[in-house]
């Protein structure tokens, strides 16, 4: 499973972020150029569609637009979560323009209800 530097700055608010590497099940991703190239035209895409209003003169990329383009940008099936406005407000609308292709988890459904009996 693939863990984003994004969410570990997310995660360190918390708590310390090696709780999770110690678990030895996550990879970790680093948002790079590529990333970064992605989620400034998803932010762009949305501004269009009036999903976000103007920030002024500072340009500001919420981090889960950030986490979508890396998901899209590396081919990664999944994205796991409790959020479930960030998908209607922004996987929806970037689906349809930019073909994003992720099952989107809601862990705020058990993950029996969800998947199925797992054992």
């Amino acid at each position: 499973m693939y863990l984003s530097t994004i969410v570990v700055s997310e995660y360190a608010v918390g708590d310390n972020p090696d709780n999770l590497l110690s678990l030895n099940a996550f990879r970790l991703l680093e948002f790079d150029y590529e990333d970064a190239k992605f989620a400034g035209q998803f932010l762009a895409t949305l501004r269009n569609l009036g999903k976000f209003g103007d920030f002024g003169e500072r340009k500001v990329v919420i981090n889960d637009i950030k986490l979508f383009s890396q998901i899209h940008n590396r081919a990664i099936d999944a994205f796991v979560t409790k959020d479930r406005k960030s998908m209607t407000k922004m996987m929806e609308p970037l689906s349809d323009s930019h073909n994003l292709n992720f099952e989107f988890i809601d862990l705020s459904i058990p993950l029996n209800d969800r998947l199925g009996r797992l054992f």
